[in-house]
């Protein structure tokens, strides 16, 4: 029986003679003739070409004419051609992929580019989350203050003045009557008051006292405003559940006005083209619905957190896993069943017989060399259990720092620099999960992860951490008991099980031996 590593190798050895990998072939000439140029090393050309080009852009020559006179717009093109050195670097220098369409180069490139993010949000991690304040009482940034206050109406706000723009004001504040002696809530939020934190409490003749700190996270937003100057403004979080009400009949121009707002939002298609290109990568139907139905769990737990997730049931399940989630899933296993299908035999550029030949050869370079019909088989064992359920916790995780991100630093969901980041995470997907599949099918006693899925992982972990650090005080709603109890239960029928599982494994091969 042939080993699918041993398969897979001789078929890529095979590939790359077609295609031009000059790491796989044993000399230049079995390159085809219209391609060699692109494939032969010309490091140290490149390397002058990108010296002569760091001159003309930095002025080295001409000190005097090319000061800009504003140290941030030096520091910017510093950065930037910091970026660009190191992608330059990555393009001609890094280890190639599993990948070697349209280029290896290419998947160099996007390793470069998987190394600047996470150095990106390394910096952004160790930001300060709050500023230091003046003191107003006690010391340790700390205050503590009384308020007598007798009002008609229901809304009390008394404010509390402190220096700087707080973006959260919490604390242990009580609220009571003075002749009541009821405890009510205390905490309301005003980010956007300037060097004002509000505290609401409902009723009337109250007495307002407590321990309070105000938080900031200025440092973070406003680094996020060098890459984007629209940023570093409060954002109202939509709703999708306030009115979950499909016919709206106090609504004359359309009644059916809560449906057409959840069409017509911009998470719909990206819920289609998303799922088609998880599909395409992941390339395993039933493991696809459990990511599908796993993110609907995942809002439904997060919903106290975040209002984006507050969704309507004929949301989430008839509009997001019936149909957008479906047709997604329907139309990337297609794909897959295509390009499964197909007789891969490349022929060279030159020697196709004619123009309308080389132009569909040409364009041909930018689809698969060959396609691997993954398996994954969660249920061969325990170990390979837990190896496939890491995928699918890392996938999930890394959808929902989508929008702790955006909701922490302040980032609207039509900025570019979440589309940015999404087409990123894309581009490093696609080899990641090559070299995860490759891993798990590795005979080898002894073998590692290839680069792009720690690339992955440490890219994700990042995330998660920013997102707990710099959502520290956003979130105040508890988890309800019902979901504590829920995700509690999961998790012990799952180690039950998998102990279950992991003894009659043992309990066999033990009486295989005897």
């Amino acid at each position: 029986m042939e080993l699918n590593g041993d398969r897979r190798a001789r078929r890529k050895d095979r590939t790359a003679q077609e295609n031009g990998d000059v790491r796989s072939l044993a000399s230049a000439e079995e390159l085809d003739p219209w391609t060699a140029w692109a494939y032969k090393p010309r490091t140290i050309s490149l390397l002058l070409v990108g010296a002569c080009f760091l001159i003309w852009a930095s002025g080295a020559l001409d000190p005097e004419n090319s000061s800009s006179g504003d140290i941030i717009t030096s520091v910017k093109r510093g950065i930037w051609a910091m970026i660009a050195v190191f992608l330059a670097y990555c393009l001609l220098q890094a280890p190639s992929t599993i990948l070697i369409r349209p280029h290896p180069a290419i998947w160099r490139l996007v390793h470069g580019m998987a190394v600047i993010y996470l150095v990106a949000l390394t910096f952004l991690l160790f930001q300060e989350v709050e500023e230091e304040k003046t003191k107003a009482g006690l010391e340790m940034g700390a205050w503590q203050w009384r308020a007598l206050l007798t009002t008609q109406g229901a809304d009390i706000s008394p404010t509390v003045i402190w220096s700087g723009k707080p973006d959260i004001f919490k604390g242990n504040i009580s609220c009571m009557q003075r002749h009541g002696c009821k405890a009510m809530h205390a905490i309301s939020i005003d980010p956007g008051a300037s060097e004002v934190c509000h505290v609401g409490c409902d009723g009337d003749d109250v007495e307002l006292k407590g321990l309070a700190t105000c938080w900031n996270r200025d440092d973070a937003r406003q680094f996020m405003k060098f890459l984007h100057p629209d940023l570093g403004v409060e954002l109202p979080e939509r709703s999708y559940g306030a009115d979950c009400r499909i016919y709206v009949p106090e609504n004359p121009t359309n009644r059916f006005k809560n449906v057409y707002d959840t069409l017509f939002d911009e998470f719909v298609p990206a819920h289609i083209f998303g799922w088609w290109g998880k599909a395409i990568m992941i390339r395993n139907q039933p493991l696809l619905w459990v990511l599908s139905i796993g993110f609907e769990l995942m809002e439904l737990t997060f919903r106290h957190m975040l209002p984006n997730f507050n969704e309507c049931w004929w949301d989430s399940i008839i509009l997001d896993i019936l149909i957008c989630n479906w047709f997604g899933i329907w139309a990337g296993m297609h794909t897959v069943r295509y390009f499964d299908g197909k007789t891969y035999e490349w022929v060279g550029i030159s020697r196709q017989p004619n123009i309308m030949g080389k132009v569909k050869r040409t364009l041909s370079q930018f689809t698969p060399a060959q396609w691997d019909k993954d398996e994954w088989h969660p249920l061969l064992g325990p170990w390979r259990f837990i190896q496939v359920l890491t995928l699918c916790i890392v996938f999930l995780t890394v959808e929902l720092n989508t929008f702790f991100l955006k909701f922490c630093l302040w980032v609207p969901p039509r900025n570019p620099l979440i589309v940015y980041r999404l087409v990123l995470w894309w581009l490093i997907a696609i080899p990641t999960i090559r070299e995860y599949n490759s891993y798990l099918q590795d005979r080898k006693p002894e073998k590692k992860v290839g680069a792009f899925c720690w690339l992955s992982l440490a890219i994700c972990i990042v995330e998660l951490l920013i997102c707990i650090k710099f959502g520290h005080g956003l979130f105040p709603n508890p988890m309800p008991k019902w979901l504590v109890i829920f995700w509690t239960s999961i998790g012990l029928a799952l180690v039950i099980s998998l102990a279950v599982w992991t003894w009659q494994l043992h309990q066999t091969i033990r009486r295989k031996q005897q």
